[in-house]
């Protein structure tokens, strides 16, 4: 069995814009037609009245398709098998209530379905939330991006929650999502979501984050006067004298390129 990323992101030193990423991310997830992933999620609560701090854990599955998201946890599948579903018609109120719990439990899909991404990302954060940093970064030797979402409008470092998503710059899915929140009680809770992607469809094309380190620079490639590249023409150091061009039809000075 394949071993876990161990998540221990290596910041490259290049910023991106965060916004920039955040709109890449949300128009992706909008132009999925179908979509279902694998989430394991451990949450750790620490209440400052009690020594050893509460961990849980659980694996859940969702599934979009034909405009319906559906998702299940270990507890619905067992009610499920065992028949305990309430044989009843469910109320807007209800359905809302579902929906928002989903949304919770899987916030990276908040991106698809909810009309104020980054206002209604995290249920329970009145104040919405804003993007504040975003970077290249390298997991377990995959780049990946980095997006920093805090709540408030960032520019206080006393925010209530702080999200970190990490993205594949290539499929732009979310694989990783870091999530620490200061409760109504006073406890902090801090999440982490395992993402694994199964199938993805989209009519769509995938638009990737230009990430600078696999940007190669444009080069400038020596030229003579009469516009040709003479590929045995070498790039001269600044102040260099131009020669004559090698091309035999040509017979111009080639141009020096200085830096």
């Amino acid at each position: 069995m394949k071993s876990e990323r161990q998540w221990s992101p290596i910041v490259t030193g290049t910023q991106l814009d965060p916004m920039y990423v955040f709109d890449k991310l949300v128009a992706r997830y909008r132009g999925l037609t179908a979509y279902s992933d694998r989430t394991r999620i451990v949450q750790v609560t620490r209440d400052y009245q009690e020594q050893e701090p509460r961990r849980t854990e659980t694996e859940v599955t969702c599934d979009f398709a034909d405009g319906t998201l559906t998702v299940q946890t270990v507890a619905s599948q067992l009610r499920r098998g065992l028949g305990l579903n309430l044989p009843m018609r469910p109320t807007n109120e209800m359905e809302s209530l579902a929906s928002n719990y989903d949304l919770w439990l899987l916030p990276h899909l908040a991106l698809k379905f909810s009309e104020q991404p980054l206002d209604e990302f995290r249920e329970g954060i009145s104040e919405g939330f804003t993007a504040t940093e975003a970077a290249e970064v390298t997991v377990d030797d995959k780049p990946m991006v980095h997006l920093e979402l805090t709540s408030g409008d960032g520019l206080s470092g006393d925010y209530d929650a702080r999200f970190d998503l990490y993205v594949d710059p290539k499929s732009m899915l979310i694989e990783h999502i870091e999530g620490r929140q200061r409760m109504p009680d006073g406890s902090d809770s801090e999440t982490t979501f395992h993402i694994t992607p199964q199938a993805v469809e989209s009519t769509e094309p995938v638009e990737p984050v230009r990430l600078p380190s696999q940007t190669a620079p444009q080069q400038d490639k020596p030229t003579t006067q009469c516009g040709t590249i003479d590929p045995g023409m070498s790039i001269d150091p600044p102040g260099a004298v131009p020669a004559e061009c090698t091309r035999p039809s040509c017979g111009t000075p080639r141009t020096s390129i200085t830096g």
